[in-house]
């Protein structure tokens, strides 16, 4: 059961009235039980004057039938003050580097009354505009209303021919001819009855996000408010609202990765999600970032499904608060939802988090699911968070009609590999992604798709909006401590602390090296997550700066162990690589245009000298890289009986429980005051342009 009561929705494309008598102007219509069929099923509302069966379908109409059909809720827009600014839209594999012109209202030329229903199909890619303008007045043409409505059958991104395609399936009239005369508004009552009053079709609406990490409130990105899911849950009950048998799903990373998910270990993020009626997630390598064993009491504590089909413990058994799939029945049709996680996350999360659990092959966990389904199920979607072998999987594996891929951040249109539909649903919760899968006789044939960019022109969910601030209450109490002051801003973006010298990362691994009175000290990059504006630092920025709870360690190893870290760090440049290390009690040089394994050119320590291969140093890392995290496992200390050839090369000294941001939290308190500084540490020879973020 839903746990939050539906509040009003602001805009409704039709009327849910039920009127007293039939329009009175639909007698001698030829398409008279067309029209009452659509009419009891709440798709028109006809004029007040009666339906005007004979008149020509305008664009703005068309649009409206559109959206009322396909159960297409309102696509939300925010005027820009920017008169130069033209429309931009989402494409397949856009960043998640949301521009004001994405937002923008499309039409400029369309009233009051159908722009919501313009947007949503514009967007949805099932209608046009042309230089702002709609046309909204302009009558269609048989053929242009068709291949409208067959592009929302089957999809816009499938390669076929939409009209004959809808025809050989009986879901287009086969006695109405579809060509370039205007079509009435009563023919176009004809097309859409001839779909919905077909018993064996069904519209499964989905509402998917991903990579949510902790991000329950808004924040600003440049002049833009995004995020929050209590403007999510707003959306997701205008769905619920049409068709309460929607299904709400999230592509993992759900749990932790922000002050206000961290401090409370996931309960708030928890909490939310569940109050907004999620069915189900997968689980994604970050949530992994504490203990298996809190991220069990999640699960449990969890009034949805968490997946994962490759999930075990290290004796081999299936944890029991995990399900490795589940069945939903949507009218009539089952629907077999599987979640697959990337079988590399013990890798890129610290190994005292998972050295009780195992991660079996994805590929091969998702064939011996499949074989389990294959007779269950009339349509099959893998949730998943295999980040790079999200587009791989549709290739390895047969059978799976719909796949929802988190872990790359990216926020774009399906697109079609092989026979799989893919979903890229962003990240943040500034994204979310609503596909309506279309099923004919128990199969899926095509679907239609939007994506809404979460800004602050969405009203937010009170009861939502209350869970969250209870929690945000009980975490300022505990963050808004001052502890230090910055002299001026420390900057951060991926690239800065992932391919190059930053002054926060130094900073970072000076503050290890003090603290161990060690020779050296690495910080990968990905573990610093957000810079520190000029001026008092308090708790809540250090939070945001070092969120994971990684514990710093003193290992002694060989000069050429650091020789071969460094050049493991460099390896995906200029790929902005989580693993790329920044440094401190030495400094090192590379060359960008060598190939990966070949770039490393020197490393010269305080004093001038040379790095001596043979020399034993005492260095400080974090548990990530101890247990053999992004590939160090020249660096693994803890992961004693790891397989697949890691072996450490390095020995433990000291291990501690304290968090790289607690380390950091005591050299500030002595500081007191911190000055950004670049000390060229890290020089590139032939710099290359960076490229896609992997980590």
């Amino acid at each position: 059961m839903k746990k939050f009561a539906p509040i009003a929705i602001a805009t409704m494309l039709m009327s849910t009235a039920v009127y007293a008598t039939p329009f009175e102007d639909i007698e001698n219509s030829a398409y008279k039980e067309a029209i009452e069929s659509i009419y009891e099923k709440n798709i028109i509302q006809g004029k007040t004057d009666g339906f005007d069966p004979e008149a020509s379908l305008t664009r703005q109409e068309a649009a409206i039938l559109l959206q009322t059909t396909f159960k297409l809720i309102d696509m939300p827009y925010r005027e820009s003050q920017d008169e130069t600014l033209e429309k931009t839209f989402i494409s397949t594999d856009s960043s998640m580097t949301t521009l004001e012109s994405a937002v923008m209202p499309a039409a400029t030329d369309v009233a009051d009354w159908s722009k919501n229903a313009v947007e949503t199909v514009v967007e949805a890619r099932l209608m046009e505009v042309e230089a702002g303008l709609f046309n909204p007045t302009e009558p269609m043409t048989t053929e242009e209303f068709a291949l409208a409505v067959a592009k929302a059958l089957y999809g816009v991104e499938n390669n076929i021919e939409h009209i004959n395609e809808a025809l050989k399936s009986g879901l287009l009239p086969s006695d109405l001819e579809l060509d370039d005369t205007l079509i009435t508004r009563e023919e176009a009552a004809y097309i859409i009855d001839n779909i919905v009053s077909n018993e064996n079709f069904t519209i499964i609406p989905i509402m998917i996000t991903a990579d949510i990490h902790g991000h329950l409130d808004s924040y600003m990105q440049g002049d833009m408010e995004l995020g929050a899911l209590a403007r999510i849950a707003t959306l997701v009950e205008e769905l619920r609202y049409i068709d309460e048998n929607m299904l709400l799903l999230d592509a993992g990373d759900s749990p932790y990765n922000t002050n206000i998910a961290n401090l409370f270990e996931g309960r708030s993020t928890i909490d939310v999600m569940s109050a907004m009626g999620y069915d189900a997630t997968v689980l994604g390598n970050h949530d992994f970032d504490f203990v298996f064993e809190n991220l069990l009491s999640l699960a449990d504590r969890a009034e949805y499904k968490m997946l994962s089909a490759n999930t075990y413990w290290k004796d081999g058994t299936y944890p029991e608060e995990l399900e490795p799939y589940y069945i939903a029945e949507v009218d009539d049709v089952k629907v077999a939802i599987m979640g697959l996680t990337d079988h590399n996350s013990i890798l890129t999360t610290h190994y005292t988090n998972t050295k009780d659990m195992m991660l079996t092959d994805h590929f091969d966990s998702a064939r011996e699911v499949m074989e389990e389904i294959e007779e269950q199920s009339d349509v099959v979607i893998a949730l998943v968070h295999l980040h790079s072998h999200n587009k791989q999987l549709p290739y390895e594996v047969d059978g799976i009609d719909v796949e929802i891929g988190g872990g790359n951040d990216i926020f774009g249109r399906p697109e079609y590999i092989e026979d799989t539909l893919l979903i890229n649903p962003g990240a943040h919760s500034a994204s979310l992604t609503q596909i309506n899968i279309n099923v004919l006789d128990k199969e899926m044939i095509g679907y239609t798709a939007n994506q809404f960019v979460i800004t602050e022109a969405i009203e937010e969910h009170p009861e939502i909006k209350q869970i969250i601030d209870e929690y945000s209450i009980e975490m300022g109490n505990l963050m808004d401590e001052v502890v230090g002051y910055a002299t001026a801003q420390f900057a951060w973006s991926a690239p800065l602390v992932r391919s190059q010298e930053n002054a926060l990362a130094n900073l970072a691994a000076d503050s290890q090296r003090e603290y161990f009175e060690a020779d050296i000290a690495f910080q990968n990059g990905g573990g610093v997550r957000d810079g520190i504006e000029e001026g008092p630092i308090t708790l809540n920025d250090i939070y945001s700066a070092f969120p994971f709870d990684n514990r710093v360690i003193l290992i002694e190893t060989t000069g050429d162990v650091i020789w071969d870290a460094l050049e493991n760090g460099v390896d995906s440049y200029p790929a902005t690589n989580g693993k790329f290390l920044q440094v401190s009690g030495l400094s090192y040089k590379f060359d960008g245009s060598m190939p990966a394994g070949e770039r490393m050119i020197s490393v010269t320590m305080p004093d001038g000298s040379d790095l001596d291969f043979d020399k034993t140093y005492r260095v400080v890392i974090n548990d990530f890289m101890g247990g053999g995290g992004d590939g160090y496992d020249m660096f693994n200390v803890f992961n004693e009986d790891a397989e697949d050839g890691i072996t450490s090369r390095s020995t433990l000294i000291l291990e501690t429980n304290d968090y790289i941001r607690d380390v950091f939290y005591k050299y500030l308190i002595e500081a007191q005051e911190i000055t950004p500084v670049l000390e060229n540490r890290i020089e590139i020879v032939n710099p290359q342009e960076t490229d896609s973020k992997i980590g």
